[in-house]
């Protein structure tokens, strides 16, 4: 009862002084307290639960320690391998791990995710782009369109989707990819290099010049942003992110 009062009171305190400094530290305080000590509650009555060994995976994953998150989640999918959401985890830990077989490994992962949730977007996307890479790219193509059609408003996934249909020679088809693109964040220099690579496919010389030149714009004023906007810690969920290649000009 106690702790639901001072749970109530930051509540309301947050709300009468959003932008206050010090109410915002007592509230983050409190609720960082009680998430502690109901994970260790947890610990102590189920210690080989599913709840504990993801929790613990959760955990490694924000902190880099991906390895340690692995074993963690391969302990969950031991214990249920149909629960919802745990094989797209464990796959983009994989990801991130520096191995020679992580694609092909996770690939697996995102592909059992599917079969458990046909629903889950994140995984159809992964494994777009992992055939993308591998060269693969009307697989890729199928399963970038998955994604984007379970998810309108997956920017990735859209992005994804026009970079292979210019590859596949389908400039054209992949405008309204990017367009939608766009529209949900005209400020990702990502989608101007696609559009640029589709305006060139289909001989639109000036347009092709535009968004080069907005491309180059938007990249050089990401480079001169601190690190911490560059490079954001790593959250459960998030996706492999669309990127140019490494010797783009």
């Amino acid at each position: 009862k106690q702790w639901d009062k001072a749970v109530q009171m930051a509540i309301k305190l947050s709300q009468l002084y959003p932008d206050d400094p010090e109410v915002l530290y007592h509230a983050g305080r409190l609720h960082g307290d009680i998430a502690y000590q109901t994970m260790q509650r947890l610990s102590q009555v189920a210690p080989d639960s599913v709840w504990v060994h993801q929790a613990a995976g959760e955990a490694h994953e924000v902190q880099g320690q991906y390895e340690l998150a692995a074993i963690e989640y391969k302990k969950v999918v031991e214990l249920d391998s149909a629960r919802p959401g745990i094989h797209f985890r464990l796959g983009r830990v994989i990801l991130r791990q520096e191995d020679a077989t992580a694609q092909d490994l996770a690939l697996a992962e995102f592909q059992k995710e599917l079969q458990v949730d046909p629903t889950n977007a994140g995984a159809a996307y992964e494994i777009g782009e992992i055939q993308r890479k591998q060269g693969r790219l009307e697989k890729a193509r199928e399963f970038f369109a998955m994604a984007a059609e379970r998810q309108p408003e997956f920017e990735e996934a859209r992005i994804g989707l026009a970079r292979t249909l210019i590859d596949l020679h389908q400039p054209e088809k992949a405008l309204p990819q990017i367009e939608a693109a766009f529209q949900l964040n005209s400020g990702n220099e990502v989608s101007h290099f696609q559009l640029s690579r589709a305006y060139r496919a289909l001989g639109k010389t000036a347009e092709q010049r535009k968004e080069l030149q907005e491309f180059q714009r938007l990249r050089q004023q990401k480079r001169g942003q601190h690190k911490s906007l560059l490079d954001p810690s790593f959250n459960p969920g998030d996706v492999t992110r669309q990127s140019v290649d490494d010797d783009t000009p």
